[in-house]
């Protein structure tokens, strides 16, 4: 009898020291256990960090429809004589060309483009040529 009293005793004990413990833990609401599984998981912030990679690999590619500026100038002088193929026998030949140009890309794949460009020649030839309404020497050109 006295065994199954101190048995008895142990029980009372070990189930009032359980009942301790469990009243000593603090309770938690659906929120908070998600973020501490978040925090101490490193799967999850794994995936959370890569989700956050995209959003910036998003912003990157956001970078593509900026306003985008060109322009380029070219200029010619030539006094070889040389007529590039033509007839005409040239002194020397004067060329200017340029063009400028603005262009933006819309996220629904628009694009709009706007630009001017210019191209001018001015020839002297070593002989006059009969052209039209008369010998030419000299003349220009425009595109």
């Amino acid at each position: 009898m006295r065994s199954i009293f101190k048995m008895g005793l142990v029980l009372i004990l070990l189930t009032g020291t359980g009942t301790g413990v469990f009243a000593a833990q603090e309770t938690l609401s659906l929120d908070q256990y998600l973020q501490r599984v978040a925090a101490s998981n490193p799967e999850l912030r794994g995936v959370d960090l890569s989700l956050q990679a995209m959003s910036e690999k998003i912003l990157e590619l956001d970078m593509i429809y900026s306003p985008f500026l060109s322009g380029s100038c070219t200029y010619l002088d030539d006094k070889s004589g040389a007529g590039f193929g033509s007839t005409l026998l040239t002194d020397e030949i004067k060329g200017t060309s340029w063009s400028v140009g603005a262009s933006k890309k819309f996220s629904t794949g628009t694009a709009f483009s706007a630009g001017y460009s210019y191209s001018g020649i001015n020839m002297d030839l070593l002989a006059p040529y009969n052209f039209g309404a008369g010998p030419v020497r000299n003349f220009d050109g425009y595109e």
